[in-house]
């Protein structure tokens, strides 16, 4: 037989992860590590439940092993960021807030997503990925007059972030490569996003340098996005009795003692010759005995402890 080295990948879904605690804060693993299934209602076909083979508990959450399944539903796509425009003019005689001189009117090259508005000069993220998205921004700029550029992003147009280039008159010049990373993680979380809008300003408040820019966009970790609203989860079962389950420590525990209806606890405590509840034993008043009855009644409990009993061995003649 062969002997094959390194990881085997299978396509297919083989894990699915619950976080323990639901969204009211509740930890819920006693319930959790019990599910048997697991369907998801998809919003393009019809629901399919996917057994669970293995449970794996880890701090925060849970890992559950299916056997691969290869018919997923197929919402949620790959999205192409790319995005490209162009600009060749006089910034706006608008000072914003910080000083900077905006751009406006912008000619679209490209813009897959029609996440940029040309007439503001801003793009602004738009999905919800399921990964963190590794963004670059990149560009040429030239002037007609020594000028700094910067790329900024803040709606309320208050700070600035992002390379600065100062281009010599009439000469091209590079935008250094920016990149940065959106913030949060996971599935359907809303801060995913980069909520505020990138757009490039300039530093310069001469009114009479005339620009000619280029800036692109786009994103280096391909995250397939999936639609705002969360799939229906089954969950098998539905619910538990936590009176009879595996995680409740007294599950088969005595907690109420057994009393017998006929004899009585001799009470030794003090002397050890004669019990010093003898009077309430003799009027009949003494506290019952913690023994069953049936010690006494049962054949297999009685004739092995006091009647007393013989086993016969089978012998060859």
């Amino acid at each position: 037989m062969p002997i094959n080295y390194g990881q085997v990948y299978n396509s297919g879904v083989k894990y699915i992860k619950i976080n323990r605690y639901d969204s009211g804060g509740l930890d819920r693993s006693d319930y959790l590590g019990q599910l048997q299934s697991i369907t998801l209602t998809y919003p393009d076909r019809s629901a399919i439940e996917y057994p669970i083979t293995n449970i794996q508990e880890q701090t925060n959450y849970y890992v559950y092993g299916i056997l691969p399944y290869y018919n997923t539903s197929s919402a949620g796509t790959v999205l192409n960021y790319k995005f490209t425009a162009s600009y060749v003019g006089i910034p706006s005689q608008t000072i914003d807030l910080d000083g900077n001189r905006r751009f406006y009117n912008w000619t679209t090259i490209n813009d897959n997503l029609s996440y940029f508005d040309n007439i503001s000069g801003s793009y602004t993220f738009g999905n919800t990925p399921n990964v963190p998205l590794r963004i670059r921004i990149t560009g040429s700029v030239s002037a007609s007059i020594a000028t700094a550029f910067a790329l900024l992003y803040n709606t309320s147009e208050t700070s600035t972030s992002g390379p600065f280039v100062i281009p010599s008159p009439g000469s091209p010049v590079a935008i250094p490569e920016f990149t940065f990373i959106t913030t949060g993680s996971g599935l359907n979380t809303a801060s995913i996003i980069e909520t505020t809008s990138h757009y490039l300003a300039c530093i310069d408040t001469n009114s009479t340098a005339t620009a000619s820019l280029t800036w692109s966009i786009d994103i280096l970790t391909p995250s397939l996005i999936h639609p705002t609203t969360s799939s229906l989860t089954i969950f098998n079962p539905d619910a538990l009795n936590f009176d009879y389950n595996d995680y409740n420590p007294l599950l088969d525990n005595a907690e109420i003692p057994q009393y017998s209806t006929t004899w009585m606890d001799v009470d030794y405590s003090q002397n050890p010759l004669t019990p010093v509840n003898f009077g309430l034993i003799l009027s009949g008043t003494a506290d019952r005995a913690f023994v069953q009855d049936s010690n006494y009644s049962s054949k297999a409990w009685s004739n092995l402890r006091y009647n007393g009993c013989r086993t016969n061995s089978f012998r060859n003649i």
